[in-house]
């Protein structure tokens, strides 16, 4: 995660900001963050794992049956949105 630490002259500037400039800071904040919160998303999409390649390696798991990887991958599948696994 970046960190920004504010200067104390950048704080007397934006403390005398009227409120279109403030609007238009608060706006760039917004974005610029909104921006970086994305490209972590994309670099994380590449440690994913699609429900296929789960269920090929519950297949080769000795020990679980088709019985169990079917329950397993029912409730991956509930919570696919939360994990953050590709379809």
């Amino acid at each position: 995660m970046k960190t920004h630490q504010l200067t104390r002259k950048q704080y007397q500037k934006i403390k005398k900001y009227d409120h279109n400039e403030m609007n238009k800071f608060t706006t760039s904040l917004y974005q610029n963050g909104y921006e970086d919160g994305k490209k972590s998303i994309e670099a994380t999409k590449e440690d994913t794992f699609t429900l296929q390649e789960i269920q090929k390696a519950l297949k080769s798991t000795k020990g679980i049956g088709p019985k169990k990887q079917a329950d397993i991958l029912l409730e991956l599948g509930k919570t696919n949105k939360d994990w953050g696994l590709r379809d």
